[in-house]
């Protein structure tokens, strides 16, 4: 991870989900398909340095992503990931085709 971190949020997680360590997420990107090829990911409270977990699977499901991350084996540990962001390093966005912009691109 690059000293000065910047990421793209690409989901929220919002609760716990099953009983083998899944987290439901809010889909906050255009290309939700993306989230279930990612291998790892850098979750963010907010505040402070993001962290970088494995993901071992995630899919869509109902409006939602369901994340199951490495070392996330049951309810309590799922827990623990509710609130934070998924991000992916800024350079890592999907290429956008000719005259389509980001959001961000814009500002300023």
């Amino acid at each position: 991870m690059p000293e000065a971190w910047t990421g793209v949020t690409l989901a929220r997680l919002v609760r716990a989900r099953g009983r083998k360590g899944e987290v439901a997420a809010e889909i906050l990107t255009d290309f939700p398909e993306r989230l279930t090829r990612l291998l790892q990911v850098w979750l963010w409270d907010g505040a402070g340095a993001p962290r970088k977990v494995g993901v071992r699977r995630c899919w869509l499901h109902k409006q939602q992503a369901i994340f199951h991350f490495e070392g996330s084996d049951s309810i309590s540990d799922a827990e623990k990931f509710v609130g934070l962001e998924v991000q992916v390093p800024l350079g890592e966005r999907i290429v956008l085709p000719a005259g389509k912009y980001y959001v961000t691109d814009l500002v300023g």
